[in-house]
C-alpha cells in the first residue's frame, strides 16, 4: 500500500468536498435538536461537542502528515476515525427505539447514513473493516436487546432478532465485497504499471542502443580515417571530429543519469525565479524567431525556491524551445510564474498527487495545435517523441520530468487545439 496516498485519500473522502462537509454538520445539528426531545439537551451537547472533537483530531492528524507516510500513519487514522464513529454512534443507537416517531426515526436514519457511508468509503486494511463492523454490529445489537423486552411472542423477538442479523449480515457482506473490488483494483492497476514499465524500459533499451551506436559509428570512422591518413590537417580533423562524438555520448550518459536520478545529487541554491527567468530570457532570446511573440513575466515580487538553478534554467529553456517548436507558423508563448498554495492534493501528468503546501507555479503556454489526447499521457516517456526524425531525442521532457521529482515537485500539462500549457510546481524555500 502506498501510505502517502492513502492519508490523501482519507483527507479527500471525509473532508475535502466543502458542500458534504456543511450538509454533515447540518444534519448533525438538525439531529441533534430532533433527539434531545428524548435524552435532553445536556446528552445532545456532549453528544456533539465529542463528535466534533474526535472529528478535529483526525482532520490534524492527516493534515500534519509529511511527504512520507508509513504504515503505522495509516493505523493511528484507522483508530482516529473510528474513535470518531463511536462518537457519533452512540446516541442514535441507543434513542432508535424510542416512542417518539420523529425520535426514532432520525436516530435510525443516522444509523442508516453512517453505515452507507462506511461501505462507500471502500478500506482495505482488513482490521479496519473487521473494526468498523463490530462497531455497526455493536450498534445493531444495543437497538435490538432494547427493544426485545417491550415485545411479548416469542416468535416476535426471533423475528426482530433476525432481521437485525440479517441486517449486519448484509452490511458485512457489503463492506467485504467493497474491499475485495478496491483490492482487485489495486492490483489491476498495479500490474498495468508493470507492464508499462516494462514497454517503456524496451523503448529505452532500444533508443539508448540506437543513439550510442551512430555516436560509436561516428567516434569509430574517425579513428578509422586518422590511421589510413598521413596529412595533419585531416589528422586534426578527425580528432576533433572524434572528440565532438565522445562528447555526445557523454552528454547523452549525463541526461540519461539525470533521467534515472542517479546521477550525483546536484548541490540545491536559493534561487530568485525573478533573476532565473531573466537568465533564461538572456539565453533563449537568440533562439526565438520574429513570427513568435515571446512573453517571460517575472513574479510581481520575490519568490524563493531551493533548486539546482543550473537544471531549473535548463528545463525551462528545454520547455521554451519545445513551444517555439509548435508554433511553425508563428503564434505567442509565455512564461509566467506565481506562488500558489495547494489545500488539497492535486493530481499531476504522471498520475502522482502532488501533496498540500506552498509551491512556486511556473507556466509556459504556447497557442499551437496542441497534443492529442491519446498521446499526452506518453509525451515524458524517455525517447517518445512528436517531431520528425532527426529533430528530437525525446528526452526533454522527460528531464523536466527527473528535475521536478528530485525537487519534489510535479509537473502537469493540460493541451487542447487552442495551445498547449505546461506547469511545473516547485516547493518554496522555508
Amino acid at each position: 500500500m502506498d501510505h502517502r496516498r492513502e492519508i490523501d485519500r482519507l483527507y479527500a473522502l471525509e473532508f475535502g468536498r466543502p458542500q458534504e462537509l456543511l450538509l454533515r454538520g447540518l444534519g448533525v445539528a438538525v439531529g441533534g435538536a430532533v433527539l434531545q426531545e428524548a435524552a435532553g439537551w445536556a446528552a445532545v451537547l456532549i453528544w456533539m461537542a465529542g463528535y466534533g472533537l474526535a472529528n478535529l483530531a483526525y482532520l490534524a492528524f492527516l493534515r500534519s502528515r509529511g511527504r512520507i507516510c508509513t504504515a503505522h500513519d495509516t493505523r493511528i487514522a484507522g483508530g482516529l476515525f473510528l474513535a470518531a464513529l463511536v462518537s457519533f454512534l452512540w446516541l442514535p443507537a441507543t434513542l432508535g427505539t424510542e416512542d417518539e416517531a420523529a425520535v426514532r426515526i432520525t436516530a435510525l436514519s443516522m444509523l442508516g447514513c453512517a453505515m452507507v457511508f462506511l461501505i462507500r468509503r471502500g478500506d482495505s486494511q482488513r482490521w479496519l473493516v473487521l473494526a468498523e463492523t463490530a462497531v455497526i454490529g455493536l450498534a445493531l445489537m444495543v437497538l435490538v436487546a432494547m427493544v426485545l423486552p417491550r415485545i411479548d411472542s416469542m416468535a416476535v423477538r426471533g423475528a426482530a432478532t433476525g432481521s437485525g442479523l440479517a441486517m449486519l449480515g448484509y452490511f458485512a457482506h457489503a463492506i467485504w465485497a467493497g474491499r475485495r473490488l478496491r483490492l482487485a483494483a489495486e492490483a489491476a492497476a498495479y500490474g498495468s504499471l508493470q507492464a508499462q514499465k516494462m514497454q517503456a524500459m524496451g523503448e529505452l533499451a532500444g533508443g539508448i542502443a540506437h543513439d550510442f551506436n551512430n555516436m560509436l559509428m561516428a567516434l569509430q570512422a574517425n579513428l578509422d580515417f586518422y590511421r589510413d591518413s598521413s596529412d595533419p590537417t585531416d589528422r586534426d580533423r578527425c580528432i576533433a571530429e572524434a572528440a565532438a562524438a565522445a562528447d555526445r555520448a557523454a552528454a547523452l550518459a549525463r541526461r540519461l543519469l539525470a533521467f534515472a536520478q542517479r546521477a550525483e545529487p546536484a548541490g540545491r541554491d536559493r534561487v530568485d525565479l525573478c533573476l532565473a527567468l531573466e537568465e533564461v530570457r538572456s539565453l533563449v532570446r537568440p533562439l526565438i524567431p520574429p513570427t513568435i511573440r515571446m512573453r517571460i513575466a517575472p513574479p510581481e515580487a520575490p519568490v524563493l525556491v531551493e533548486v539546482a538553478q543550473d537544471q531549473l534554467v535548463a528545463a525551462l529553456i528545454n520547455l521554451l524551445l519545445n513551444a517555439r517548436d509548435a508554433l511553425r507558423l508563428g503564434g505567442g508563448l509565455a512564461l509566467e510564474t506565481r506562488p500558489v498554495r495547494l489545500t488539497a492534493p492535486r493530481p499531476m501528468l504522471d498520475g502522482s498527487r502532488l501533496p498540500r503546501g506552498a509551491y512556486a507555479e511556473i507556466s509556459i503556454t504556447d497557442t499551437g495545435s496542441g497534443i492529442p489526447d491519446e498521446i499526452l499521457s506518453r509525451v515524458t516517456e524517455p525517447f517518445f517523441t512528436t517531431k520528425p526524425a532527426g529533430e528530437g531525442t525525446g528526452l526533454g521532457l522527460a528531464m523536466v520530468q527527473g528535475f521536478t521529482r528530485s525537487a519534489q515537485g510535479g509537473l502537469d500539462i493540460a493541451s487542447s487545439r487552442a495551445g498547449t500549457r505546461v506547469s511545473l510546481y516547485l516547493p518554496l524555500a522555508a
